[in-house]
């Protein structure tokens, strides 16, 4: 193959306000800046996905088989798909410069073996040689399925990954785990996101050094467009929303693992008596969970969402207020981070977190808990404060919203380690790791345990015919939830990652 020719079919999420989203789409836009690279995007629908209007290019979804523009997804998808992904009547558009491939029906189990089909059909429609999956296990693992597919037919396929997920929940989750193993199989090689991924890469999946590629961060952030002045804009979003001129804001999926609920605890026990207002910008599945959380709390809440929404007098009642935010352009999150007296993410684990270097890019000081990749790239840039411990958080903000001169000094390192970060640099070095993985990498790894695993394409479940002892102690029969394939740490905590299956199975640990 040709390196200096790359076609590169870069699959993962892009209708969501994940940071693997945001990857997903700077990653794919950036290797296209190369002129002998072509890259196109192909993604499938989330249950919690947001932005349906999406400007591109050309755009085909899979169950139309029709070339647009710009399209509407809510007037696209069946009533399916729509009812799986209620956050499509979100209006936001979304831009993007390369082919966008929507996979449009509901990523189920049992829709793997399909959406490895649609795969394989853009693969051989663009003529691609490489694809690129932004690995969460079940992405790898239908890249795997249609590498497979395409590898019978006599067609070569170089599967070179971006790895994003945190092995802190993978290990306890079996099924992902399994899925991992299996997908590993067509690995040419990976891309690790932090230190500790590629660390979590030898020892869960037994990847060696060879397979394992330079650390890239994951997508970058445009740091130019986070300091153009929106003072104008924020202000009328103020206006709009109810908002005093001094906010803490957090940005981020509302998933268990970013700490939202440590955060509202944190914020609710500030002794000042005119505390800043707290602003959560992001959607997710334990959205109504943190909102109902904060009403527990005594906090004036706010949301731009019907079902939440309170006028302003009703929040002029308590002296604490958080506002649930949601749908916002990039410009009005933008706007929002530049305006705030400083920024927290107490996440409870972070492969890495493109919202942190944007805060920091728009001047916002930041509080965030030394775990994964933050304390990785973050460092000393930020005040780092362990995770689950909501004491410790409030005496943090408490600290800086004290001290001026600490904030301006962690504004400073932030702006600075941020420049650091842009996604256009990122995407040439990522390109760059293809081609000298593709040269380099003539097999696969041989990935213990993976032999043993088998999936049914019709059911969903994964059998372990080997030895539990010398592959993480696997189940011998496996079968989750949709809702524990997109958030498999919300449902490990709440004990519902396994359906209980008649022949049974074992429970994670």
């Amino acid at each position: 193959m040709n390196v200096d020719n790359l076609r590169v079919g870069v699959i993962g999420p892009v209708l969501s306000f994940s940071g693997t989203s945001t990857h997903t789409k700077r990653i794919s836009q950036g290797l296209s800046l190369d002129k002998e690279t072509f890259s196109c995007l192909i993604t499938y629908i989330e249950p919690n996905s947001v932005i349906p209007v999406i400007r591109a290019p050309k755009i085909e979804i899979y169950s139309q088989n029709t070339i647009f523009h710009e399209v509407d997804l809510r007037d696209a998808l069946d009533e399916e798909t729509v009812k799986y992904a209620p956050g499509l009547k979100n209006e936001a558009l979304q831009k993007i410069n390369v082919p966008v491939y929507i996979f449009d029906k509901p990523i189920t189990l049992e829709n793997f073996g399909l959406f490895a089909e649609y795969i394989s059909y853009v693969f051989r429609k663009e003529e691609l040689n490489v694809l690129h999956p932004q690995i969460k296990p079940f992405v790898l693992f239908a890249t795997y399925l249609a590498s497979e597919m395409l590898s019978e037919s006599g067609v070569n396929v170089n599967v070179v990954g971006t790895w994003h997920s945190n092995f802190g929940w993978i290990k306890d989750a079996k099924y992902h785990l399994a899925l991992a193993l299996m997908g590993s199989r067509v690995l040419r090689g990976v891309i690790p996101v932090s230190k500790n991924v590629k660390e979590d890469l030898k020892n869960f999946l037994h990847l060696n050094e060879y397979h394992i590629l330079s650390i890239i961060p994951p997508g970058g952030i445009d740091y130019e467009a986070l300091q153009k002045n929106r003072a104008l804009l924020l202000e009328d979003l103020r206006k709009k929303y109810f908002i005093p001129k001094s906010y803490i804001v957090f940005l981020g999926r509302l998933l268990y693992n970013k700490g939202v609920d440590v955060l509202l605890e944190a914020y609710a026990g500030l002794s000042e008596n005119d505390p800043p207002a707290l602003v959560i910008l992001g959607s997710g599945p334990f959205r109504d969970q943190f909102i109902q959380k904060a009403k527990e709390l005594g906090l004036g809440v706010f949301s731009n969402q019907e079902q939440h929404f309170l006028e302003e007098k009703q929040t002029e009642k308590n002296s604490h207020k958080v506002f649930f935010l949601s749908g916002l352009s990039d410009d009005e999150v933008y706007a929002f981070l530049q305006g705030a007296v400083l920024y927290a993410l107490p996440s409870r684990w972070e492969s890495f977190s493109i919202s942190t270097l944007e805060a920091m890019a728009a001047g916002a000081p930041v509080i965030c808990t030394k775990v994964g990749g933050l304390a990785y790239w973050v460092g000393d840039s930020a005040h780092m404060i362990p995770k689950d411990d909501p004491a410790v958080l409030r005496k943090a903000i408490e600290k800086l919203l004290a001290d001026e001169e600490l904030r301006e000094a962690l504004k400073k390192k932030g702006k600075k380690t941020a420049r650091t970060y842009d996604w256009r640099e990122l995407a040439k070095n990522t390109a760059q790791a293809i081609r000298d993985s593709i040269e380099r990498m003539q097999h696969p790894p041989k990935i213990p345990c993976s032999d043993d695993l088998v999936f049914d394409s019709e059911t969903g479940i994964i059998r372990f015919q080997g030895e539990p002892a010398n592959c993480e102690s696997m189940p011998r029969i496996m079968k989750i939830s949709s809702e524990a394939l997109f958030f498999p740490s919300e449902t490990l905590e709440n004990g519902l990652y396994y359906i209980p299956l008649e022949e049974g199975i074992d429970k994670a640990s």
